[in-house]
């Protein structure tokens, strides 16, 4: 017979020092992190990290430089562009409302686009349509010049938003739209912050050559947007 005084005898460890639990502490936060992610293990996981690495990666960057594009308005303002192009009164405010006004009318039309032609060429067109206007802004000579341009960016960028939750909403479930809608709108939020320091680098290390530092800001921003907004092919 067995020998239960010894088996009772024997200390028990506990959980914390057991070598088992031990060996699985070090990927508690990892899993914890996949878990929030991509959920459970499962057969659709592997979808799911390959959405992310994709959708919502490309969106995300993109309206991060989106915001990056819009800042730099502001900081070419305050850089000369207002004595240049003889910004009087509200012609500050005027620009923006105009660009505003065109973002919101043609995010409808835009969005119903995605459901006649194919999503990638819609939004690679559109968003190297409005970084090409931000190029063509570094050539304005007068305040209406840069209004009208965006006026067309605002358009073209209509989509830029409403496209990548409608793009969201088509491959994400519902639990999942939450994270990758927050991921998204934290990328844009980077980019008004990081506009500016960029752009302030920029006129830092640029202001002595023969371009206007305003001028340098809306083309080194356009090179930065039109290749990866082509990337989306």
């Amino acid at each position: 017979m067995p020998d239960r005084t010894s088996e009772e005898a024997a200390p028990l460890l506990p959980p914390s020092s057991s070598p088992r639990v031990s060996k699985h502490s070090d990927f508690e936060m990892a899993s914890r992190i996949k878990k929030a992610l991509w959920g459970p293990p499962s057969v659709e996981r592997s979808l799911l990290i390959k959405l992310d690495f994709t959708v919502l990666i490309y969106f995300s960057v993109v309206w991060f430089l989106f915001g990056v594009n819009r800042a730099s308005y502001n900081t070419a303002y305050i850089s000369g562009m207002k004595e240049d192009l003889n910004f009087q009164g509200k012609d500050f405010n005027y620009m923006h409302t105009i660009y505003l006004v065109t973002y919101a009318v043609f995010q409808i039309p835009s969005t119903s686009l995605l459901t006649i032609v194919k999503p990638r060429y819609v939004f690679v067109a559109a968003n190297t349509v409005w970084s090409v206007l931000t190029l063509v802004t570094f050539r304005a000579t007068h305040v209406y010049q840069v209004f009208v341009l965006n006026g067309f960016e605002g358009a073209f960028s209509a989509i830029a938003y409403v496209g990548a939750h409608f793009i969201y909403g088509s491959w994400y479930k519902q639990s999942e739209l939450a994270t990758r809608a927050a991921v998204f709108c934290a990328f844009g939020n980077l980019g008004n912050m990081a506009g500016g320091w960029i752009q302030a680098g920029l006129l830092a290390s640029l202001s002595d050559g023969p371009i206007e530092p305003w001028r340098l800001i809306f083309i080194v921003v356009s090179c930065i947007t039109i290749p990866f907004a082509v990337f989306g092919v």
